[in-house]
């Protein structure tokens, strides 16, 4: 598979940091758990936006979702939602 040039992720991964902060603490709607945003990265199979976060529990473990997914809501409620600007 052929890539986009680099320079070409910059505009939509500039737009990702805006709806996601990275080292932003955030809570998941069904678990209520909390995941730390390590990063935004671009998924090398789609070249879709994604957002690379850490389990603040157990055995802290690093996910990788869709910017779409992280975002989106679920029966109305946001799947993430903001709990700490920045994680001390």
């Amino acid at each position: 598979m052929s890539h986009k040039p680099m320079d070409e992720f910059a505009k939509p991964i500039a737009a990702a940091q805006k709806s996601v902060k990275v080292g932003g603490r955030y809570q998941h709607f069904r678990n209520k758990q909390f995941y730390t945003v390590i990063d935004i990265a671009i998924l090398e199979a789609t070249e879709e936006v994604a957002v690379v976060y850490r389990a603040e529990y157990g055995d802290r473990l690093k996910w990788v979702r869709t910017l779409k997914n992280f975002t989106e809501e679920v029966g109305g409620i946001k799947r993430f939602s903001l709990a700490d600007e920045e994680v001390k």
